[in-house]
């Protein structure tokens, strides 16, 4: 069983990486905030914006960074999405893997499907020729998967149809009538499984109890630092994919951010623990009122995405300075600062009694020089202001 192909997977995304910090040929990049985009690509295709959506034909791979990627056409390779709302239509003859906070899955996927989200759906007409890898908080699976299944998440619904074996992770288990099982179904939880007696379970059924020792906290619910191997790795490959879009999307801001954390690290990092400790205590205080609630709800909203990109900031700082010892001319390669800074902190993690020290000290470093460079560019727009600079024309026509 080969459920996440990792090496595949992970060199896809480098790919992704270099070609789009690099000047190599053979790619089309887009950049725009609505993509439409059809007609017959034979080239490897990256679509970054806030609406993307593609209803041609490629015969090499997609990559879509978006608020909301929409994929309707037909790939020969392989399909990426990293978005807030991903769907999958149409039909993928190699393999899908996709990171967003909902995806749900219409297509025909000749190959592997690989998926992170807070919400996965693979609908009734979804088809998967080979192995599936689902990491969510609530899962629904109602199509079929030729192969095994792999399934973490805290809320797992199966009624579909998986011809091989199937391993769940999860807290809540049901398995429908319609469902139908080919191989042994073995699971984790606290509590029993909801089986229905008229499902099919051909193989065996085992369940693993958890115990108050061990927890069955899906990927995405877990607060790191990552420590098992599925985690680390869905700590590397989301923190990759995030730090993709950060580039092609806000290059500027993170070369800022970066340069911040070169020269004030302590300074940001101080400035970054106190925001950590002191914002959600605010933003519970605004949720209380019913005038602040709506400010709490985007506030909870920025901070949970400066719990996300801090780290990411931290680790792209890292690797580039790293990479600035051995290119003394010239800015490094942000790409490669990502995938270097991204590796060393994965493993950093992993580091017995240490690992919490410097996931908070990567965390606040990374969003106190967000909140550095995000109110000094608010400062100088404020400054440099039409009636700022008429104030400013005023007072030397006086002197």
């Amino acid at each position: 069983m080969n459920l996440l192909n990792p090496a595949k997977f992970l060199l896809g995304l480098l790919a992704a990486i270099l070609l789009l910090s690099s000047t190599a040929k053979g790619f089309l990049f887009r950049q725009q905030d609505e993509i439409y985009l059809s007609g017959d690509y034979k080239e490897d295709v990256y679509l970054v914006g806030g609406t993307v959506n593609f209803d041609g034909n490629i015969v090499s791979d997609l990559f879509m960074a978006a608020g909301t990627a929409t994929f309707n056409g037909t790939a020969d390779g392989n399909v990426y999405t990293a978005a807030r709302h991903a769907t999958v239509n149409g039909q993928v003859e190699r393999s899908y893997h996709g990171f967003a906070q909902y995806i749900t899955i219409n297509a025909l996927i000749d190959g592997d499907a690989t998926a992170f989200g807070q919400e996965l759906t693979l609908s009734n007409e979804s088809h998967i020729g080979r192995d599936a890898a689902l990491f969510a908080a609530v899962t629904f699976l109602n199509g079929t998967i030729d192969r095994d299944a792999y399934i973490n998440s805290d809320d797992v619904n199966v009624t579909g149809r998986i011809d091989g074996n199937v391993r769940i992770r999860g807290d809540r288990i049901t398995i429908a009538p319609s469902a139908y099982i080919g191989g042994n179904l073995e699971y984790t939880s606290k509590q029993k499984a909801e089986i229905s007696s008229e499902a099919r379970i051909v193989g065996e059924t085992k369940w693993k109890k958890v115990t108050s020792a061990t927890s069955t906290h899906s990927p995405v619910g877990t607060n790191p630092p990552p420590t098992g191997f599925w985690t680390s790795l869905i700590f590397l490959v989301g923190s990759i994919i995030v730090g993709i879009v950060l580039l092609a999307t806000k290059r500027n801001g993170v070369i800022a951010i970066a340069d911040e954390i070169k020269s004030n690290w302590l300074v940001d990092g101080l400035l970054g623990l106190a925001l950590i400790i002191v914002a959600p205590i605010v933003l519970f205080l605004l949720a209380i009122t019913v005038i602040g609630l709506p400010l709490a709800l985007v506030g909870f909203s920025a901070y949970g995405i400066t719990f996300w990109a801090g780290k990411i900031l931290t680790g792209i700082a890292i690797g580039a300075g790293l990479l600035s010892l051995a290119k003394r001319e010239g800015r490094p390669s942000f790409g490669w600062s990502l995938v270097i800074g991204m590796i060393i902190l994965a493993l950093l993690f992993k580091i017995p009694y240490f690992s919490w020290l410097i996931y908070v000290l990567a965390w606040s470093v990374g969003a106190g020089a967000l909140a550095v460079v995000f109110f000094r560019r608010y400062r100088n727009g404020r400054t440099s202001s039409p009636t700022a600079t008429a104030s400013a024309g005023q007072a030397e026509a006086s002197a």
